[in-house]
């Protein structure tokens, strides 16, 4: 019980404490008040509008997505190219697109005949979109 009470007059002590803290800071005015002030306000008006912002993307991805997009489904093959029963099928439902990758290593040349060259993992993308066929 006797610890209660000590914990009581702490609590209070410490309270006393901070208030003549925040008098003695008050003395010189209520100009660092009003600095914290806007900053407090700047940092409430940056989270609201990182919100709306990222409100107003959602919104219009779900509204445009496909558009935004540019497709409704994907088929991928590995190695081959789409047969002619294949294509017919998919060119029968809408517009297609063929789109091939290749990964590969790059090698810029190097400033002397000694120093090795620099590497690196690259991957090239081609996108043909309307194309009925792959020129050969």
């Amino acid at each position: 019980m006797a610890a209660a009470l000590d914990q009581g007059r702490t609590t209070g002590h410490n309270f006393a404490l901070a208030l003549r803290f925040a008098a003695r800071e008050l003395r010189g005015g209520l100009r660092g008040f009003y600095v914290f002030i806007a900053c407090i306000a700047l940092g409430v008006m940056a989270i609201a509008g990182i919100g709306s912002v990222a409100a107003g993307l959602a919104d219009g991805l779900a509204r445009e997505g496909r558009v935004i997009l540019g497709g409704d489904l994907a088929f991928s093959l590995s190695l081959r190219e789409a047969g002619a029963d294949e294509r017919a099928f998919l060119d029968r439902r809408g517009r297609v697109s063929l789109a091939a990758t290749l990964r590969a290593m790059a090698r810029a040349p190097s400033a002397s005949e000694d120093a090795p060259s620099a590497r690196r993992k690259t991957r090239v993308n081609a996108l043909m979109t309307g194309a009925r066929r792959w020129s050969r």
